[in-house]
């Protein structure tokens, strides 16, 4: 059955806050139009950072604003995709990556199609991500 599109990003988000909280971070929700921030985290010394989140349904390429890889690298920013299957027994699957990571990532996809055309769209393909599944540790280290 198909999913709606808004259904796999809502589940992908509230998904990065709850994993996210059960690791024992603060985690607050943007509200309205935030391109590039989901999500507000902090550890509990105060060291803040932000989680752009991004959910798919299937194996394949993810499409993120090109506003994200154009931005000035942020240590503080990370973008963490979520596979949302459409079956209701397979688990979900995180692939965390630091802004830098995206950014090389993105740097390194093809920029002509087969056909001589240029590739129109922003976005990672499932290769791209796949190295950067459950790398929670690069997130800012939580206080023992």
């Amino acid at each position: 059955m198909k999913r709606a599109t808004h259904h796999t990003s809502l589940t992908a988000t509230l998904a990065v806050g709850a994993e996210l909280s059960r690791r024992g971070y603060d985690v607050a929700f943007t509200i309205g139009n935030t391109p590039r921030i989901d999500l507000l985290c902090a550890v509990s010394d105060g060291k803040a950072f932000k989680i752009q989140v991004k959910g798919i349904s299937y194996s394949s390429g993810i499409w993120v604003q090109k506003a994200f890889f154009d931005a000035e690298r942020q240590p503080d920013l990370f973008l963490v995709i979520v596979l949302v299957p459409l079956d209701d027994v397979s688990p979900l699957r995180f692939f965390v990556l630091s802004h830098d990571e995206a950014k090389h990532e993105f740097s390194i996809m093809p920029k002509i199609k087969k056909d001589g055309n240029p590739v129109d769209s922003w976005g990672l393909n499932w290769s791209s991500i796949t190295p950067y599944e459950i790398a929670w540790t690069k997130l800012p280290a939580l206080k023992a």
